[in-house]
C-alpha cells in the first residue's frame, strides 16, 4: 500500500468546483498502475460474488462550508451580517480585550483561534489572507488589483472532505482562552479549523492514499474551442479520452466502493467531477443493480476476462452547506454511474469500463492528523465541543 506526502496531495486535490451535467457515452478505461485498488488499501476482496450490492457507513460525514478562497478562507466573518465580512481591519490587542461576547461570536474562525491562544497580532488571519490573496479583490485595500479574479469554486474541500469523516461533528462551545478571555465558537468555526488543519502543510502526521489521476482539462473550455474551430474533433476527443481524463477504472472503483462502504462501513473520498474542477466529497452509501451478464468478452477487455457484468450504481455523498452556529443535518447528493465489470475465471474483478460519461475523477482517503505545533490548542477546542 502506498501513500503520498502532503505537498503532493495539496497540488492534486486543491480547489472545489461545481459539478457539471453530462451525457451518456461508452468509454473504455485501462486498469493501469495508477488505478490499482491496493493504492487505497491492501486488504480488499475483489471476488464479485462476495461484494454487497448496497451499503452505508456507520458514521455519517458532516456537512459544512468549503471555505471559498474568494471569501478569504478562514478569515471570513460568516456570522456577521452587519459589517465588513472580508476586508475588515484587524483588531488591536487593546480593543480585543474589550470585545463583548456578541462581538466575539461574530468574528471569523481565524480571529477566534488567534484570540483563544492569545496571538493578538492575528497571524492566522494574516496567513489566510496571504494564502487566498483575497485583499487583491477588495477595493480600497493596498493590495487591490482590479484585474485579479478568484474562481468561486476554489476552496478547502480537500480539507473539509477528510475532516468530515475523521472527526466527530463539533457543537458550539464557549471556552476560556488566553488571558481569561471567553471565546465562543460556533459549530462551523470549529469545523473550519479542523478543515484547515487537516490540509495544513505544516502538519506531517497524516498519510494520504490516492488512486487514479487528476484531469486538468476543462471540458467546457475544450467544447468552446471545438465550436470556435480552434481545435479539431480528433484533438477534442484525445483530450477527453486521455488516461487522466477517462478517470478511475470502473472495476477498481467498484472494488473500493464495495469494500470501504459495503464491508468496512467506512467512508472514502472522491473527486466527483470528471474534468479540471475539483470537488472532493465523502461517500456515505451506495446501491447497485446488476443489469445483465455476458460470457461474450468485448475486444480490449482486461486479459483473463471470461465474463462481463453490466452494473448501474447510485452513490450518495455529503455536500457543502453554508456555515451554521449549531450542528446541522448532513446534506447529500447522488451520483449515478453505469459501467461494465470484467471478471476472470476465479470470479474476481480484474478490470472494467465506463458506459456513463459521469464518473469520479479520482479516489482517496487520508488519516486523522495529530494535534500539535501551531494548532495544538485545537485539540482542547475540539474535545470540549464533542462532550
Amino acid at each position: 500500500m502506498k501513500y503520498i506526502n502532503a505537498t503532493a496531495i495539496a497540488i492534486l486535490l486543491a480547489s472545489c468546483g461545481e459539478p457539471q451535467s453530462t451525457t451518456d457515452s461508452q468509454l473504455d478505461a485501462e486498469w493501469n498502475s495508477r488505478n490499482n485498488p491496493e493504492l487505497i488499501s491492501g486488504d480488499y476482496d475483489s471476488k464479485f460474488e462476495d461484494l454487497e450490492l448496497s451499503g452505508k457507513v456507520d458514521n455519517l460525514p458532516w456537512s459544512d462550508d468549503y471555505w471559498p478562497t474568494y471569501k478569504g478562507g478562514l478569515s471570513y466573518r460568516w456570522n456577521d451580517r452587519f459589517a465588513e465580512q472580508i476586508g475588515y481591519e484587524t483588531i488591536d490587542e487593546e480593543n480585543a480585550r474589550d470585545l463583548t461576547k456578541v462581538e466575539i461570536a461574530r468574528l471569523s474562525p481565524a480571529e477566534k483561534y488567534d484570540l483563544f491562544v492569545g496571538y493578538y497580532d492575528f497571524p492566522t488571519v494574516k496567513s489566510e489572507r496571504k494564502r487566498t490573496n483575497v485583499l487583491k479583490t477588495i477595493a480600497g485595500s493596498d493590495e487591490f488589483d482590479p484585474d485579479y479574479k478568484i474562481p468561486t469554486w476554489e476552496g478547502l474541500c480537500h480539507g473539509w472532505a477528510p475532516a468530515s469523516m475523521n472527526f466527530k461533528e463539533p457543537r458550539s462551545v464557549t471556552l476560556k482562552g488566553a488571558n481569561g478571555l471567553d471565546v465562543s465558537f460556533g459549530s462551523s468555526d470549529i469545523k473550519a479549523l479542523l478543515t484547515y488543519y487537516q490540509q495544513y502543510k505544516g502538519n506531517r502526521s497524516t498519510k494520504t492514499y490516492f488512486m487514479a489521476d487528476r484531469c486538468y482539462d476543462s471540458f467546457k473550455e475544450l467544447k468552446e474551442k471545438l465550436d470556435a474551430g480552434e481545435i479539431t474533433k480528433e484533438e477534442f476527443d484525445a483530450k477527453r479520452e486521455s488516461s487522466s481524463c477517462e478517470d478511475t477504472n470502473a472495476g477498481a472503483f467498484h472494488i473500493v466502493l464495495t469494500n470501504e462502504i459495503g464491508k468496512k462501513k467506512e467512508s472514502f473520498l472522491v473527486d466527483i467531477t470528471r474534468d479540471a474542477e475539483v470537488w472532493n466529497q465523502a461517500v456515505n452509501s451506495y446501491s447497485s443493480v446488476v443489469v445483465g451478464e455476458s460470457d461474450k468478452v468485448t475486444e480490449g477487455a482486461a486479459p483473463g476476462t471470461v465474463k462481463e457484468v453490466h452494473i448501474k450504481t447510485k452513490m450518495v455523498y455529503t455536500v457543502e452547506v453554508s456555515p451554521r452556529w449549531s450542528i446541522v443535518r448532513t446534506a447529500e447528493n447522488v451520483g449515478r454511474y453505469e459501467y461494465i465489470l470484467e471478471i476472470n475465471s476465479d470470479g474476481k474483478i480484474i478490470g472494467g469500463r465506463w458506459i456513463s460519461e459521469d464518473r469520479p475523477d479520482f479516489l482517496w482517503r487520508e488519516t486523522t492528523p495529530e494535534f500539535r505545533g501551531y494548532f495544538a490548542a485545537l485539540q482542547h477546542i475540539y474535545s470540549q465541543s464533542i462532550k
